[in-house]
């Protein structure tokens, strides 16, 4: 396969990848009342206390993994941060904001969960 025909491919599978992307963050930003999703790693011990904080209240919630697909989509949407990150609605919370000296800032978390409900 020469260069030019490489580069060609390369660039068709980039394209088709950055539309079904795209195609994902409409959908997302369409529903309107979404649960709060959660995107977490394994092996996390913030993503563990977050998701038990939610569960010991009783806030129903999507857990996604951090895998490749969803940083992709991160970066496209120009949001950078480590897990775990919140999202709720439009917002997105990530775990630097989540966390203060190691601990889960519960007050900041219901801020974030109380503003959606209205």
């Amino acid at each position: 396969m020469n260069d030019y025909v490489f580069k060609r491919s390369v660039r068709s599978i980039i394209r088709l990848t950055v539309r079904v992307l795209h195609r994902r963050l409409l959908v997302q930003m369409d529903s309107t009342k979404m649960r709060p999703r959660v995107y977490t790693l394994p092996d996390c011990p913030h993503c563990e206390a977050l998701k038990g904080w939610l569960k010991v209240r009783g806030v129903e919630f999507e857990e996604r993994a951090f895998d490749t697909d969803v940083q992709l989509e991160f970066i496209m949407r120009n949001m950078f941060g480590n897990p775990p990150i919140l999202e709720v609605g439009s917002r997105v919370i990530p775990s630097e904001e989540l966390f203060v000296d190691e601990a889960l800032d519960e007050e900041k978390l219901r801020e974030v969960l109380e503003s959606e409900e209205e």
